[in-house]
């Protein structure tokens, strides 16, 4: 698991044995008893849906990046968390060693979920299953890539775009401009989107929807302003997804307001999430060990915001009142289904912000500003004051920041990334740490020892 090389050859043994294995909750079958080749696993169309379940078992698993780590590594990483014991502290201070290991972590990860990704999408057309089955299968997996590479870029810039399970390719891929990487993500979802069925399952496979709701939000990234607004737009308008006027309940399996959930079903942390299961205090939870609110974050939220009430924890322990991300609430299975939480991927709220920003940017002011106050008068406020395209533009910035925090592997931390606000911001609530050349992470030292190709981001340690 130290670089694309290895993961490879690593995958290749793992992937169709353990993927199989892994499924048990989705079919029965026997594994044979010597090594399972690529071939064997797609030979026919038990195995076939064995492999694609086996992607989303992979990447969404519990206490992964994926449904853990990544909404806290990147809040401490930005202006959202503290965390009492040292171990975080290269992303706290914005000073993280290349040889780090959580990065070497973050890395990995998306790189073995693209890896199993691109081997359905390069197996399943010689699979014995339908035409239809095939498409919607290489659409499940090119969400997948997609999602991955996204994100590998918010985080390192370049990276290496990766289509193949070819190691002589990807054992030696240099880093391919950001751009073009957002370019290819485009095209695996809007792909994607074209194939899949519509649905109104927040926390199974994969539906347009949630390729439609991606989009929006690359389409923002590249500040493809009116395409960023038209995706919102069609996920605003439909009748499956609504804005929750409890939000105590936003979080909840099944909430209208989820376009995508990891169902948290099965496992040690049955049927509530392990982000609230790590965060969330309890009785016995050591100060030091609590994952705390910002001071920054917590004074952001305007007098009557009624999601720092339901949203931000308060309690005490020796003495001490500290604040904490209280969005997921359950630290255990829930005795009433109707209190059962799923981790939240993407929701309703972030598309009004997609296309509040995206009619900001076009000029379009008024349509901007009606979208901000649907977001605030949810929470209990009064309109925005804004009225000028720079206080408009800030007033989302605003917006996403409340109501957005701890979601979406870093949200706030993207969102400075992007705008170019980063820097101001973090130079004044981290005055004593913050250097420019944080504004990517390191490339991992070991990927940058065994690939020579892969040259290293400004040092930021």
């Amino acid at each position: 698991m130290q670089n694309i090389k290895r993961i490879i050859f690593m995958m290749a043994a793992l992937y169709f044995t353990g993927t199989l294995s892994g499924c048990r909750k989705y079919l029965e079958i026997d594994q044979p008893k010597d090594q399972i080749t690529s071939e064997a696993v797609f030979d026919n169309a038990t195995n076939t849906l064995a492999a694609v379940n086996g992607l989303y078992t992979y990447a969404l698993k519990p206490s992964n990046f994926l449904t853990y780590q990544g909404d806290f590594l990147m809040g401490v990483n930005a202006d959202e968390f503290t965390y009492g014991l040292d171990t975080y502290d290269g992303f706290m201070n914005n000073s993280i060693p290349p040889a780090n290991n959580d990065l070497l972590n973050i890395w990995t990860i998306f790189y073995q979920v693209i890896y199993q990704a691109n081997s359905i999408i390069e197996k399943v057309p010689g699979s014995p299953v339908s035409d239809s089955l095939k498409a919607v299968y290489i659409s499940e997996a090119k969400i997948f890539r997609a999602f991955c590479h996204l994100y590998l870029t918010c985080y390192f810039g370049d990276v290496p775009l990766i289509k193949t399970t070819n190691v002589t390719i990807t054992s030696t891929m240099p880093r391919t401009p950001k751009a073009t990487v957002l370019e290819a993500i485009t095209t695996d979802l809007k792909e994607a989107e074209a194939v899949l069925p519509v649905g109104s399952v927040r926390n199974g496979r994969f539906n347009k929807w949630m390729a439609t709701a991606l989009l929006a939000r690359v389409y923002l990234y590249q500040q493809d302003w009116a395409n960023a607004e038209a995706k919102a737009s069609v996920l605003i308008s439909l009748s499956d997804f609504s804005l929750l006027p409890d939000l105590n309940k936003v979080f909840l399996r099944g909430s209208k307001e989820a376009i995508w959930q990891v169902n948290t079903a099965g496992g040690a942390n049955d049927n509530y999430t392990y982000f609230a299961g790590i965060n969330v205090p309890t009785a016995n939870t050591a100060l030091i060990r609590i994952t705390q609110i910002r001071p920054e974050l917590y004074n952001a939220f305007e007098t009557g915001d009624a999601r720092k009430t339901a949203w931000i924890g308060t309690g005490t322990i020796s003495g001490t009142t500290f604040n904490y991300d209280y969005k997921y609430k359950a630290t255990s299975t829930p005795t009433s289904s109707a209190a059962i939480e799923d981790f939240m991927l993407l929701r309703l709220a972030e598309q009004y912000l997609i296309r509040a920003e995206a009619r900001a940017q076009q000029d379009n002011l008024q349509g901007a500003i009606d979208d901000i106050n649907v977001i605030r008068a949810r929470a209990g406020l009064t309109g925005t004051s804004a009225t000028t395209k720079d206080d408009v533009l800030l007033a989302v910035e605003q917006e996403r920041r409340v109501e957005l925090f701890g979601e979406g592997y870093g949200h706030r931390w993207i969102d400075l990334v992007r705008t170019g606000r980063i820097d101001a911001v973090m130079t004044a609530e981290k005055p004593n740490t913050w250097k420019n050349t944080s504004v990517l992470l390191p490339i991992p030292a070991t990927e940058l020892a065994n690939n020579p190709a892969l040259k290293p981001n400004p040092s930021n340690y």
